[in-house]
């Protein structure tokens, strides 16, 4: 038995350098590394400004309205299946995605009180083209790999599918 066996070692940095080193030598005295590589700060940034910041300024702004207009409704926001089902890639992307469940579990219960209902929509592989540029595929090979692991076969893999629901669903 290893010393460090059945431990899990987070490692951060561990690309290159003292990082790796580190993730080898824990690994190598039977820890489970887990190592997140280099994170790209510059897009990290341009995604939680989009993905949270801007969600959090839609909700905000809605919700505002609403109260102050006694508008009684569903605020609908998009998070993604990897904000509770992470992968081996895009850290990032299901960091600022499980923050949107945050932002609407954290504004359900404050707006509650005011009638408002706020919810989420978690869509699993899109093939948008913020998607397909990210991964250089198509839309066709991009729904054939998601096909293949998607625990529920069938489900919509189109940007357009709220037109397979009949349009715009109905809010009450």
């Amino acid at each position: 038995m290893k010393k460090l066996d059945g431990k899990v070692a987070i490692i951060t940095g561990g690309a290159s350098g003292i990082g790796e080193a580190t993730a080898h030598a824990f690994a190598n005295h039977g820890a489970r590394a887990v190592v997140i590589l280099d994170l790209d700060f510059s897009r990290f940034d341009r995604l939680f400004a989009v993905n949270v910041r801007g969600m959090a300024a839609c909700v905000k702004h809605a919700a505002r309205a609403m109260v102050d207009g006694r508008v009684r409704g569903s605020i609908v926001c998009t998070a993604s299946v990897a904000a509770s089902r992470a992968a081996r890639v895009r850290t990032d992307y299901t960091m600022s995605k499980h923050a949107v469940l945050g932002l609407v579990r954290a504004a359900s219960q404050q707006l509650g009180e005011h009638g408002i209902r706020v919810n989420s929509v978690s869509p699993y592989a899109v093939a948008t083209p913020m998607i397909r540029n990210e991964i250089g595929k198509e839309a066709e090979e991009i729904e054939r790999l998601a096909t293949d692991v998607m625990p529920l076969k069938g489900m919509a893999l189109k940007a357009e599918t709220h037109r397979r629901c009949g349009g715009v669903p109905r809010l009450r």
